[in-house]
């Protein structure tokens, strides 16, 4: 009786190490998505230095639902490519929703005070906090998923989420 759970233990670690395996963000991804919010985040500023400020009043820009779709786009070829499906790690692993929801804060702190300055008439600031909110995101979401990864090997994986 011991052997067997025992072994059931064993091949069990084995399958958690395999799952926090293919929990790895692609370089690519990071860059990708870093430099979509880049273009996104400097629209309002350069708009204000280059005189097309009417641009940044129009409804189409003013909500960055491109950066919502390319992301969501990219997470779902993320997930293809990995063979898993890591959507819900927010919800599903303890120790990355500390990481996942400091991220998503960076990036809507990021985007109201880089708006904000913009309108303010302060590009060269707002052009600042857009470079360090690309920048900080995907490095958030990277530690996001190495806590996934740790929470995999761990065996801590709230059932209700995945």
């Amino acid at each position: 009786m011991n052997d067997s759970h025992a072994r059931n233990a064993f091949l069990a670690q084995q399958a958690r190490s395999r799952m926090a395996a293919k929990a790895r963000l692609p370089w690519w991804y990071a860059a990708v998505l870093g430099l979509t919010m880049l273009v996104v985040l400097f629209f309002w500023p350069v708009s204000r230095l280059s005189g097309w400020s009417w641009m940044a009043s129009s409804p189409l820009v003013q909500l960055p639902q491109w950066l919502v779709v390319v992301a969501a786009l990219l997470g779902f070829v993320v997930s293809r490519v990995q063979g898993a499906d890591f959507r819900r790690t927010l919800m599903a692993y303890p120790s990355a929703r500390v990481s996942g929801f400091l991220g998503l804060g960076v990036f809507v702190v990021g985007e109201l005070v880089d708006m904000q300055l913009a309108g303010h008439g302060l590009p060269v600031p707002a052009l600042v906090v857009a470079a360090l909110t690309s920048v900080a995101v995907p490095a958030l979401l990277g530690r996001h998923y190495s806590a996934v990864r740790r929470d995999i090997r761990a065996g801590r994986v709230d059932p209700r989420w995945t």
